[in-house]
């Protein structure tokens, strides 16, 4: 007892009562916790057929089992025959799931509507999680097939799939809850630099927890959704996928108790965030928009146009009660009806106050009127310019954060185009360099070893023309040993890549063997489970017989026993 009120005393105020919570995001109150998945055997005691057992009576037996503890989400899995029933339990805790394993665990109990007696078997659940030999091995084989290559992002192992994440815990309004790419990008860049990230919406039935449950579907806006978040990295790629293993998210807010909900991690395969599905995606949202927002525009018209036509039909109320009133002041300030004197018998003067009685009681009416026009106009003008208030915020909220998406845009590119310029420069000057020493070598080469010049005074005239000759032959010699040289280099070259061209097609004739060897290992692994559990169906099925056929044999010896008796008795 003292153990339970412990744990019910827990809330949310001390994140430190967690110690093997990881941080998400501090300001929305997102944390990781490690899952606890329990599976449940529900067996007869004897053997029997559980045919006419409900299983909707054994989940709330099996509530009432976990008492004081409850199942933060439980349900059917479907089981091949009718001999037992298979469960799959959550738990917020791996303490409330030992504590409720050690409790549950070997416990019987009578189905209602039949004799049947159940024995509960309860333990803890392996997770269907992907290992790196899986993704490495469907991108080797994907590869070739959809002519994909891991150059380019999206054709390679580097998007995390995070499926049934709460919508309105990812959102920025709480009114109109949309998931923020924002939010998403602070939360898993704790395992790497992020590249892209993107959302789809989705409704799983029986994939969400009683907790996520109550937030409700109102307006018919989805309640979780998948995100893809694609790294820059496989190594973060890598890290992600191992962090999020066997891991569920946690709320936490001070003044309140924790709320939980399970997510599904997984690898993406069919190139979701390459960039041109991305590009044709963000064209067909934008096209959805701005459809959206002419329905709205010619929806906001119809609504105008009703509006000012419910107005005019108030102040033509108005004005008639008005008048009415003004009819019924004229009556009481005349008094009662008397009889009409003739022009003839009325004076000048009392036609003349008559008359501004009559001009005093219009101007009043109208300065009635002007009064109640002017406070429904600024009742109207005062909701207008909350409404644009409103959407003027919204936009700046917009405008903002694309602009700070822009500016880290430009400011990776110009870092990019830095280095990409350095490289280059580095390049042509070795090219460079290296071209000068060979033309140095090769006049070496062609000059041969220095002599000692020759005054013009110690020289004649047919030794200077010899002199010339022999330059010029040197020149011509030194031009034909360059061609050589760069004939042969050409050649070298030429070798060199066919020689890798060999060794590039033997690394594929040798994967492509790999990848038969695997896949022959692969189906024969198949083959050899599909045997053993045949195998383990037959020996179930002897099984059952024998205590089916023990049964019968008591029931025989026990009507024996009867009828013996009976002519005793």
């Amino acid at each position: 007892k003292q153990w339970y009120q412990r744990r019910v005393a827990i809330t949310a105020g001390d994140v430190q009562r967690f110690p093997d919570c990881v941080k998400l995001l501090d300001h929305l109150g997102l944390y990781l916790r490690d899952h606890a998945k329990v599976r449940i055997l529900v067996i007869s005691e004897m053997g029997e057929p559980l045919v006419d057992v409900n299983s909707w009576e054994v989940m709330e037996k099996l509530h009432k089992l976990a008492e004081p503890e409850r199942f933060t989400h439980i349900r059917l899995q479907k089981s091949p025959a009718l001999e037992f029933l298979l469960f799959e339990g959550l738990f917020q805790d791996r303490e409330i799931m030992s504590y409720v394993i050690k409790n549950t665990n070997n416990s019987k109990f009578k189905a209602q509507g039949s004799n049947v007696v159940l024995t509960v078997k309860i333990k803890e659940d392996s997770y269907d999680y992907p290992t790196v030999d899986e993704w490495e091995t469907y991108f080797k084989t994907i590869n070739g097939k959809r002519n994909w290559s891991e150059c380019h992002p999206g054709e390679r192992a580097d998007t995390v799939i995070i499926k049934n994440l709460p919508t309105k815990w990812y959102s920025l309004d709480s009114n109109n809850p949309k998931p923020c790419e924002r939010f998403l990008r602070d939360a898993f860049a704790l395992y790497g630099t992020i590249r892209k990230v993107d959302y789809e919406d989705c409704v799983e039935d029986g994939e969400l927890g009683d907790d996520i449950t109550a937030l409700g579907n109102q307006f018919g806006i989805p309640l979780t959704f998948n995100a893809y978040i694609q790294y820059q990295n496989y190594a973060h790629f890598k890290a992600a996928m191992s962090g999020l293993k066997g891991k569920q998210l946690m709320r936490l807010f001070p003044g309140q108790k924790p709320t939980f909900s399970p997510f599904v991690v997984d690898y993406e395969r069919n190139g979701f965030l390459t960039d041109k599905k991305h590009r044709l995606r963000k064209l067909e949202r934008e096209r959805l928009a701005e459809e959206a927002k002419r329905k709205h525009e010619a929806y906001m018209r119809q609504q105008n146009e009703l509006m000012k036509k419910q107005l005019e039909k108030r102040q033509r109320k108005k004005r008639k009660m008005e008048e009415k009133k003004l009819e019924d002041a004229k009556r009481k300030a005349k008094g009662p009806k008397r009889k009409k004197k003739n022009k003839s018998d009325i004076g000048h003067s009392e036609m003349k106050q008559i008359e501004n009685l009559e001009d005093e009681c219009k101007q009043v009416a109208a300065k009635l009127l002007k009064g109640i026009m002017l406070k429904i106009a600024a009742n109207e003008r005062e909701r207008l310019l909350k409404q644009r208030e409103d959407v003027l915020k919204r936009y700046s909220e917009q405008k903002k954060l694309a602009e700070e998406a822009k500016r880290k845009h430009e400011a990776y590119m110009r870092q990019q185009n830095e280095l990409m310029k350095k490289q280059l420069e580095k390049r042509q000057r070795k090219k460079r360099k290296m071209e000068e020493k060979k033309l140095e070598d090769a006049k070496r080469k062609a000059k041969g070893p220095k002599r000692k010049k020759k005054n013009k005074s110690d020289i004649g005239h047919s030794e200077m023309k010899q002199i010339e000759n022999l330059e010029d032959e040197c020149k011509q010699v030194a031009a034909k040993l360059l061609k050589g040289i760069m004939l042969k280099i050409a050649a070298n070259e030429r070798e060199r890549l066919l020689k890798q061209r060999e060794d590039v097609l033997k690394r594929y004739s040798e994967q492509k063997k790999r990848q038969e060897e695997e896949k022959k290992m692969v189906e024969e692994d198949k083959a050899k489970n599909v045997e053993a559990m045949r195998v383990r169906e037959k020996e179930l099925r002897e099984r059952l017989m024998k205590k089916f056929k023990q049964f019968e044999e008591k029931k025989q010896k026990s009507t024996d026993c009867d009828s013996a008796l009976i002519p005793l008795l």
